[in-house]
């Protein structure tokens, strides 16, 4: 969408797309350069994401936790 927003109000410019990561398999759009092609599923931990990711992941866990204690009755 970035780059037919930009191509659509920047005439007689040649937009390229990269990205850090391609997922093949899924992806709606193919950038024009990609560092990494993903064709099976990975977790990637890169370090600026890596407080959101454990937060997310521990926050997870312990709702499951939970969900499995208030359903064996304890």
């Amino acid at each position: 969408m970035a780059k037919e927003y930009v191509e659509r109000n920047n005439k007689n410019v040649e937009v390229r797309t990269a990205a850090l990561q391609w997922i093949s398999t899924v992806a709606k759009f193919k950038p024009d350069y990609w560092a990494i092609e993903v064709r099976d599923w990975v977790w990637f931990v890169y370090p600026w994401n890596v407080t959101e990711d454990m937060t997310n992941f521990i926050r997870r866990v312990l709702t499951e936790e939970s969900k499995l204690v208030r359903g064996s009755g304890r």
